[in-house]
């Protein structure tokens, strides 16, 4: 990212935080990139995310001290929605923080990508607007810094490779 594109991202970003990271109604909080697709990203707000099955995890995790509520769909139910057709995600937050994760584990321990902490909209400056949550005390053999990794928090795009 050039010195240009640095600072106005830093700008925005600063914008988010001082309003609470709030973003404005019906705004693209995800975007979502398909290599079969070409371009041409899905895009979810939150109330389109919202309108989707909720799941809650109640879970602990090494970021916050006792066990979390979190609420949101199953990050396979999004996928599903623009028709899937990849074997890795490329996560990437709104740092610019990326991670890999292998869509066998959407399948296999089906995280969340949570709108919601202990009932309220996550914000940025709590790991919102998006944060994909394993269920990590129904599976201990995922508590471990390869999946801590692989939950992202501000999260903004997926791309599907």
């Amino acid at each position: 990212m050039g010195g240009l594109a640095k600072t106005v991202f830093a700008l925005f970003v600063c914008l988010l935080m001082a309003g609470g990271g709030a973003f404005a109604q019906g705004s693209t909080i995800l975007s979502v990139f398909r290599d079969c697709d070409g371009p041409q990203p899905h895009e979810f707000n939150r109330s389109g995310l919202s309108s989707l099955d909720q799941v809650t995890i109640e879970t602990s995790t090494p970021w916050i001290s006792g066990r979390t509520r979190f609420e949101g769909p199953l990050l396979l139910d999004v996928l599903d929605l623009t028709g899937g057709c990849g074997e890795e995600l490329e996560v990437i937050a709104l740092n610019g923080f990326r991670a890999r994760i292998p869509v066998s584990d959407i399948h296999n321990y089906k995280p969340i990508l949570a709108l919601k902490e202990n009932g309220r909209f996550m914000k940025v400056r709590n790991r919102g607007p998006l944060f994909i949550v394993f269920p990590f005390d129904d599976y201990p053999s995922i508590n471990n810094e390869i999946y801590f990794s692989r939950s992202v928090w501000q999260v903004r795009e997926i791309h599907v490779h």
